[in-house]
Protein backbone atom coordinates (compact mmCIF):
# COMPACT_ATOMS: atom_id res chain seq x y z
CA UNK A 1 0.00 0.00 0.00
CA UNK A 2 1.34 3.34 -0.66
CA UNK A 3 1.86 6.11 1.74
CA UNK A 4 1.13 8.88 -0.41
CA UNK A 5 0.25 12.59 1.13
CA UNK A 6 -2.54 14.30 0.08
CA UNK A 7 -1.96 18.30 1.09
CA UNK A 8 -4.31 21.64 0.17
CA UNK A 9 -2.20 24.73 -0.88
CA UNK A 10 -3.24 27.80 0.13
CA UNK A 11 -0.02 29.67 0.62
CA UNK A 12 1.78 30.64 -2.68
CA UNK A 13 5.26 30.64 -0.60
CA UNK A 14 4.69 27.31 0.16
CA UNK A 15 3.45 26.26 -3.50
CA UNK A 16 6.68 28.18 -4.86
CA UNK A 17 8.76 25.32 -3.28
CA UNK A 18 6.55 22.45 -4.33
CA UNK A 19 6.74 24.16 -8.15
CA UNK A 20 10.61 24.02 -8.28
CA UNK A 21 12.23 21.89 -5.54
CA UNK A 22 8.89 19.29 -5.22
CA UNK A 23 8.68 19.27 -8.97
CA UNK A 24 5.64 20.57 -9.75
CA UNK A 25 6.60 22.60 -12.89
CA UNK A 26 8.29 18.64 -13.77
CA UNK A 27 4.91 17.26 -13.33
CA UNK A 28 2.99 19.85 -15.35
CA UNK A 29 4.80 19.66 -18.47
CA UNK A 30 5.01 16.04 -17.84
CA UNK A 31 1.13 16.46 -18.22
CA UNK A 32 1.12 18.68 -20.99
CA UNK A 33 4.02 18.28 -23.35
CA UNK A 34 2.79 14.95 -25.35
CA UNK A 35 -0.14 14.52 -27.41
CA UNK A 36 -2.87 15.95 -27.75
CA UNK A 37 -1.48 19.18 -25.96
CA UNK A 38 2.06 19.57 -26.89
CA UNK A 39 2.36 22.14 -24.89
CA UNK A 40 5.64 23.59 -22.51
CA UNK A 41 4.83 25.67 -19.94
CA UNK A 42 8.08 27.74 -18.31
CA UNK A 43 8.20 27.74 -14.56
CA UNK A 44 6.73 31.44 -14.33
CA UNK A 45 3.80 30.16 -16.05
CA UNK A 46 3.17 27.31 -13.81
CA UNK A 47 3.50 30.09 -10.81
CA UNK A 48 0.81 31.92 -12.42
CA UNK A 49 -1.85 29.35 -12.91
CA UNK A 50 -1.27 27.52 -9.81
CA UNK A 51 -1.11 31.01 -7.92
CA UNK A 52 -4.45 31.71 -9.50
CA UNK A 53 -5.58 28.27 -7.81
CA UNK A 54 -4.11 29.00 -4.53
CA UNK A 55 -5.52 32.59 -4.58
CA UNK A 56 -9.17 32.19 -6.40
CA UNK A 57 -10.10 28.22 -5.52
CA UNK A 58 -8.58 25.12 -3.91
CA UNK A 59 -5.87 23.25 -5.14
CA UNK A 60 -4.47 20.09 -3.60
CA UNK A 61 -1.28 18.61 -4.37
CA UNK A 62 -0.30 14.16 -4.07
CA UNK A 63 3.30 13.94 -2.47
CA UNK A 64 5.48 10.92 -2.76
CA UNK A 65 7.51 11.70 -0.29
CA UNK A 66 8.92 15.63 -1.00
CA UNK A 67 7.98 14.80 -4.76
CA UNK A 68 4.55 16.28 -5.93
CA UNK A 69 2.94 12.95 -8.49
CA UNK A 70 -0.51 14.52 -8.69
CA UNK A 71 -2.59 17.58 -8.55
CA UNK A 72 -5.74 18.76 -8.76
CA UNK A 73 -7.70 22.72 -8.95
CA UNK A 74 -11.04 23.90 -8.92
CA UNK A 75 -12.42 27.66 -8.29
CA UNK A 76 -15.95 29.16 -9.00
CA UNK A 77 -16.73 29.06 -12.90
CA UNK A 78 -17.73 32.68 -13.41
CA UNK A 79 -14.29 33.39 -12.82
CA UNK A 80 -13.14 31.28 -16.16
CA UNK A 81 -15.05 33.28 -18.55
CA UNK A 82 -14.30 31.76 -21.50
CA UNK A 83 -15.84 28.67 -20.24
CA UNK A 84 -18.87 30.65 -18.41
CA UNK A 85 -19.44 31.84 -21.19
CA UNK A 86 -19.77 28.74 -23.54
CA UNK A 87 -22.04 26.69 -20.47
CA UNK A 88 -24.39 29.53 -19.10
CA UNK A 89 -26.94 29.03 -21.14
CA UNK A 90 -27.38 25.00 -21.18
CA UNK A 91 -27.20 24.46 -17.21
CA UNK A 92 -29.55 25.67 -14.79
CA UNK A 93 -28.31 28.16 -12.07
CA UNK A 94 -24.85 28.33 -13.61
CA UNK A 95 -23.32 30.38 -10.71
CA UNK A 96 -23.72 27.87 -8.31
CA UNK A 97 -20.99 25.81 -10.65
CA UNK A 98 -17.44 25.47 -9.88
CA UNK A 99 -14.62 24.80 -12.64
CA UNK A 100 -12.71 22.46 -12.47
CA UNK A 101 -9.35 23.56 -14.11
CA UNK A 102 -6.84 21.12 -13.40
CA UNK A 103 -6.35 17.53 -12.78
CA UNK A 104 -2.95 15.47 -13.48
CA UNK A 105 -1.22 12.43 -11.94
CA UNK A 106 2.51 11.29 -12.77
CA UNK A 107 2.79 9.28 -15.56
CA UNK A 108 5.44 6.57 -14.15
CA UNK A 109 3.96 3.11 -14.02
CA UNK A 110 4.72 3.27 -10.31
CA UNK A 111 1.74 5.65 -10.06
CA UNK A 112 -0.99 4.76 -12.07
CA UNK A 113 -4.01 2.82 -10.95
CA UNK A 114 -3.16 3.65 -7.49
CA UNK A 115 -6.47 5.63 -6.86
CA UNK A 116 -4.29 9.13 -6.75
CA UNK A 117 -6.78 11.00 -9.17
CA UNK A 118 -10.20 9.67 -7.28
CA UNK A 119 -8.55 10.61 -4.27
CA UNK A 120 -7.72 14.27 -5.14
CA UNK A 121 -11.22 14.41 -6.89
CA UNK A 122 -12.84 13.60 -3.16
CA UNK A 123 -10.95 16.22 -1.81
CA UNK A 124 -11.83 18.54 -4.01
CA UNK A 125 -15.62 17.55 -3.23
CA UNK A 126 -15.06 17.36 0.69
CA UNK A 127 -13.75 21.43 0.15
CA UNK A 128 -15.81 22.79 -2.37
CA UNK A 129 -18.98 24.73 -1.12
CA UNK A 130 -20.98 22.75 -3.71
CA UNK A 131 -21.18 19.35 -5.39
CA UNK A 132 -21.64 21.02 -8.98
CA UNK A 133 -18.81 21.23 -11.55
CA UNK A 134 -17.55 22.18 -15.14
CA UNK A 135 -14.89 21.16 -16.62
CA UNK A 136 -13.01 20.55 -20.14
CA UNK A 137 -10.87 18.48 -22.11
CA UNK A 138 -9.32 17.91 -25.52
CA UNK A 139 -11.97 15.84 -27.84
CA UNK A 140 -9.52 13.58 -28.45
CA UNK A 141 -7.97 12.89 -25.14
CA UNK A 142 -9.50 9.48 -24.22
CA UNK A 143 -7.62 9.17 -21.35
CA UNK A 144 -8.92 12.77 -19.28
CA UNK A 145 -12.79 11.47 -20.87
CA UNK A 146 -12.49 8.32 -19.23
CA UNK A 147 -11.24 9.37 -15.86
CA UNK A 148 -13.98 12.34 -16.14
CA UNK A 149 -16.97 10.01 -16.95
CA UNK A 150 -15.20 7.68 -13.88
CA UNK A 151 -15.65 10.72 -11.40
CA UNK A 152 -18.82 10.56 -12.23
CA UNK A 153 -19.42 13.64 -15.01
CA UNK A 154 -21.14 13.81 -17.94
CA UNK A 155 -20.71 14.86 -21.35
CA UNK A 156 -22.81 18.29 -21.86
CA UNK A 157 -24.43 17.63 -25.20
CA UNK A 158 -26.12 20.44 -25.46
CA UNK A 159 -22.74 22.47 -25.74
CA UNK A 160 -22.69 20.46 -29.03
CA UNK A 161 -20.38 18.69 -27.07
CA UNK A 162 -17.20 20.86 -28.83
CA UNK A 163 -16.30 24.37 -29.71
CA UNK A 164 -12.88 25.33 -31.57
CA UNK A 165 -10.23 27.56 -30.61
CA UNK A 166 -6.76 28.38 -32.04
CA UNK A 167 -4.16 27.55 -29.86
CA UNK A 168 -0.52 28.77 -30.35
CA UNK A 169 1.45 25.70 -29.78
CA UNK A 170 5.10 25.98 -28.69
CA UNK A 171 6.39 25.11 -32.02
CA UNK A 172 4.39 28.07 -33.67
CA UNK A 173 2.39 25.74 -34.99
CA UNK A 174 -1.56 26.86 -35.25
CA UNK A 175 -4.09 24.13 -35.11
CA UNK A 176 -7.84 23.74 -34.36
CA UNK A 177 -8.20 22.76 -30.64
CA UNK A 178 -11.59 21.02 -30.25
CA UNK A 179 -13.13 20.79 -26.56
CA UNK A 180 -15.36 18.87 -24.92
CA UNK A 181 -17.07 20.28 -21.85
CA UNK A 182 -18.84 18.01 -18.72
CA UNK A 183 -20.38 18.26 -16.14
CA UNK A 184 -21.10 16.68 -12.65
CA UNK A 185 -23.72 17.42 -10.11
CA UNK A 186 -24.54 15.82 -6.94
CA UNK A 187 -27.17 16.27 -4.26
Amino acid sequence: MSNFQYIQIEDKDILSGYIKDGGLHELYNLCFNAPPYNEYFEINEIRRIFGKYCTDGILYLCLDGKKVIGFIAAFPLKLEEKVYQIVKNHLVDVDKYWYHADIGTHPDPEYRRKGIAKTLWNAILNKVPTSHFVARTQEGNEASKSLHLKLGFQILAHVDGTFVTQDVHRDDRHEPDKRIFLYYERD
